[in-house]
């Protein structure tokens, strides 16, 4: 499955989101470096005579290496929870980060960390209510962490937007999906290019909305060109429309970008049939086969090598 429906379903918050989410990192049109060091600066000296947004973005900064200073997750943490102190939401949720992972300077404390997550949440942040939600679906309470996870993404929090894609379209196997597409298009509408490969996915294994899905996979491409999944998407939707030649060149392309990718192969084998090319559908398949460590995956596939024998 091309989904990035979290070939990790929702550690499926991509690492990168996750951590775009938490520090407000923006690698582009960076300052120069003396300007940023007088930046920094200043927001140090609006830290330090109790200015709460200052502390926070001080926090962030402690969090990465992006900034000119050094990671310190406990400078991080004093000056989240001195905002903190002084109502601020947005600190809450940071103490919580830090808290929850530890590491660079300070003890993990798992409880602690979700009762900061929890007042976050209750307060209406929205990385508060992302992170409440995380650990509300990882102790197995869905229905509680879709409701805090919603709450998140409808303040256009990206990573639970795309999060809750990813949890609909898993719960609804491919039957109803309007909540993923709804929070996959969300996501998409914001240039997160996996949330536009999930939607072209989904789109393509209904057999609906191609067009649409076409052109949501070609952006997701030319946005990670070196993305095998992706490119893997693009030919499964060129293949729903019937446009084998093109789509056959597009799957080689993700086979080369994944090699080890046995939904590529199958794919592949899809097409090749299709082409009337049984001997290379064989082959794939059974390479797909081979790689596989999916009993499930593997039974299925050996039902297509099977009906090329009648």
């Amino acid at each position: 499955m091309s989904i990035k429906l979290l070939r990790t379903v929702l550690s499926g918050f991509c690492a990168a989101l996750l951590l775009s989410a938490v520090t407000g990192c923006d690698s582009s049109a960076r300052p120069q470096a003396k300007a940023e060091r007088d930046t920094i600066k200043a927001i140090q000296e609006k830290a330090a005579g109790g200015d709460t947004v200052a502390m926070v973005k001080l926090g962030r900064m402690f969090l990465s290496d992006e900034d000119e200073v050094e990671i310190n997750y406990a400078e991080a943490l004093k000056w989240f929870e001195s905002a903190a102190a002084k109502g601020s939401a947005e600190a809450l949720a940071y103490c919580g980060y830090v808290l929850y992972h530890g590491g660079n300077g300070v003890e993990m404390d798992k409880p602690k960390a979700l009762s900061y997550y929890k007042a976050a949440a209750e307060k209406g942040d929205r990385l508060g209510q992302l992170f409440y939600g995380q650990c509300l679906l990882d102790d197995g309470n869905r229905t509680a962490a879709l409701a805090w996870l919603e709450k998140s993404a409808e303040q256009g929090q990206l990573t639970a937007q795309l999060a809750l894609g990813d949890l609909y379209y898993g719960q609804n196997s491919g039957a109803d999906s309007a909540g993923a597409v709804k929070w996959y298009k969300r996501a998409a509408d914001q240039e997160c290019p996996a949330a536009m490969n999930n939607l072209a996915y989904l789109w393509a294994e209904q057999g609906k909305e191609l067009d649409k899905a076409l052109v949501w996979a070609g952006k997701a491409v030319s946005m990670e060109p070196e993305n095998g999944a992706f490119a893997d998407t693009l030919g499964w939707v060129l293949f729903k429309k019937g446009q084998y030649n093109e789509a056959q060149g597009r799957l080689a392309e993700a086979a080369k970008l994944n090699p080890g990718d046995v939904n590529i192969l199958d794919h592949l084998g899809e097409i090749s049939l299709k082409l009337g090319k049984k001997t290379e559908a064989a082959e794939y398949w059974k390479r797909a086969i081979e790689q596989s460590a999916d009993q499930e995956f593997k039974d299925k596939i050996q039902q297509k090598l099977n009906s090329l024998k009648k």
